[in-house]
């Protein structure tokens, strides 16, 4: 069995969908160490939109909180 054919039994998705029609499931953590600021953004990209993640992602890393701190920037991704 193909390894896609693997994943695909495992977590019942249909492993004759094309990679460019899937979703990609994003969570995009904001936190300050300093205050205790705390945002979770949840968004679904099409693999096409790859370019909109990646701005998205570069316009958050460098995100400065109310107290004046870097705030610290993380991702978790469901694909």
């Amino acid at each position: 069995m193909l390894n896609s054919e693997k994943v695909a039994a495992e977590t019942g998705k249909d492993s004759t969908t094309p990679p460019e029609e899937t979703m990609i499931n994003v969570k995009a953590i904001l936190e300050c160490n300093n205050c205790g600021y705390k945002k979770v953004f949840k968004n679904k990209f099409k693999r096409d939109d790859m370019e909109m993640l990646v701005v998205s992602a570069k316009v958050m890393a460098w995100s400065v909180c109310e107290c004046g701190e870097l705030i610290e920037f993380s991702l978790e991704f469901d694909i």
